[in-house]
């Protein structure tokens, strides 16, 4: 059962339709210039509170802009834990062959295991996508945000224009309770992250991919090109486990954090829009302040008591029996390559004879190939 009970199609829409960015460098400058023009107005100067709610109410755009990245950041972490489930329930009937001694061999001379580890591969490479998607959602976040801290803080601090005065004190507590500094510093560190690792995934992808996807060889080649491709392939190949579990550990640690940022955006929207219309009532006083905060949803995060987040990554348990073997992978895989059977089934005809003889002749590497380096 995949998480918030998605199916796989509608994780397919979901991720289809979340990243439209075309318009995101004109809402950023103009967050940018509201604040930096914000700022400027303010500048030396005591800000009175009918002034105050309507510099808060200017600011609802830019929140709502807030709103909307931090939401698509949480479909998107939800989307990528999904993956990362799905991902190791396909892969899960292999675990038995990665955890045995012999298990090269076996995954070697069965057809039906080889194809299933292919095509796991090839799911977890193509979340480096996701992954720069949701570093992009994350990056915006960090953005908007930021301008929004800085406007509205210094908003607060001219309103009476004393630092020690009660009625200031009072209205700090508008933004009581968000951290905006750990907010900022978690999400890029989140953001700087799953960037690599997109990265990362892309550049085994670049190398494995073509061979993945059944790409047609060509003919004879001389020795030296193809043990210079055993070594490109046995680097790469080396990396798709471990890579697989960085970012599945990733993804859990992110999710509750990433729930807990938006629901922050959330929040501050509502103490915000509270202030702006009530701010300018006859009636209003400092003190209400206090019930704004009250009214609007605590930011704190519910993923964890929801189940919405996983509680683990089920990959760490994982051997990581292709770095243990890598080359000798990436021995076959060039040499299949070389002599063109990449394609067709070739290449994992090729590797269930080699699993053969190596099984009969031990470690002989003269017949095999297989332990060459």
């Amino acid at each position: 059962t995949v998480l918030g009970h998605d199916t796989k199609s509608q994780l397919l829409a979901r991720e289809r339709r979340l990243f439209d960015w075309s318009s995101v460098g004109s809402s950023l400058t103009a967050a940018a210039n509201w604040a930096t023009t914000t700022t400027q107005q303010i500048s030396g100067q005591v800000v009175g509170i009918t002034e105050a709610a309507t510099l808060f109410q200017s600011s609802d755009i830019y929140l709502t802009q807030g709103v909307t990245y931090g939401k698509i950041a949480w479909e998107s972490i939800l989307s990528l834990c999904n993956k990362m489930m799905e991902i190791f329930k396909n892969f899960e009937p292999l675990k038995p062959v990665f955890s045995d001694s012999n298990g090269l061999v076996t995954l070697l001379t069965n057809t039906g295991d080889m194809q299933l580890l292919v095509n796991s591969t090839r799911q977890i490479l193509s979340t480096n996508t996701l992954l720069d998607d949701l570093a992009t959602a994350l990056n915006h976040v960090v953005e908007v945000f930021g301008q929004i801290q800085t406007a509205l803080q210094s908003i607060i601090s001219k309103l009476s224009g004393s630092s020690t005065s009660r009625r200031l004190e009072g209205y700090s507590d508008l933004l009581s309770g968000i951290d905006f500094d750990a907010i900022l510093s978690t999400v890029k560190g989140f953001a700087t992250k799953i960037k690599q690792q997109a990265e990362d995934l892309t550049d085994i992808d670049t190398i494995v991919g073509p061979l993945l996807a059944k790409m047609q060889g060509s003919g004879g080649r001389r020795l030296e090109d193809i043990m210079a491709d055993k070594d490109k392939y046995a680097r790469a190949i080396s990396k798709i486990i471990p890579s697989w579990q960085a970012v599945e550990s990733t993804s859990v640690a992110m999710c509750p954090t990433v729930e807990s940022v938006a629901d922050t955006l959330s929040n501050l929207q509502c103490r915000v829009a509270q202030f702006a219309s009530e701010a300018a009532l006859p009636s209003w006083v400092p003190s209400n302040v206090v019930n704004i905060v009250g009214n609007c949803k605590p930011s704190e995060s519910s993923a964890t008591s929801t189940g919405q987040c996983p509680k683990e990554a089920l990959s760490a348990g994982i051997p990581n029996l292709l770095g243990e073997h890598s080359e000798q992978i990436g021995w076959i895989i060039a040499i299949a390559g070389g002599a063109g059977l990449l394609g067709g089934g070739g290449a994992l005809a090729l590797c269930k004879k080699s699993g053969e003889k190596g099984d009969e002749s031990g470690s002989d590497s003269e017949e095999t190939g297989l332990n060459s380096s």
